[in-house]
């Protein structure tokens, strides 16, 4: 939710393809990202995360989210980043 949050703050910037229709990159406003691979057969590499068959990254500059492959597993994860100022 955290992402989903920061996403509906940020304006739309710019849509791209990947290796086919199937595999889409949304790009928002303040640094958030978003990829989502609709093929229910092909992996996609993505500058990030390979996103397994119906998965998806989503990144803004304090969260993470995404249905991915870690390991050669199907894996779902959502996460806060946090940073220690020294």
């Amino acid at each position: 939710r955290d992402v989903s949050a920061d996403l509906s703050r940020a304006s739309f910037d710019a849509f791209s393809f990947g290796p086919s229709v199937r595999q889409q990159h949304a790009v928002f406003s303040g640094g958030c990202d978003v990829w989502v691979n609709t093929s229910s057969e092909t992996c996609w590499q993505t500058p990030g995360w390979k996103l397994p068959p119906n998965g998806f990254f989503a990144k803004s500059p304090k969260h993470e989210s995404g249905i991915v492959l870690w390991g050669g597993c199907r894996i779902r994860f959502s996460e806060k980043r946090v940073y220690n100022l020294l």
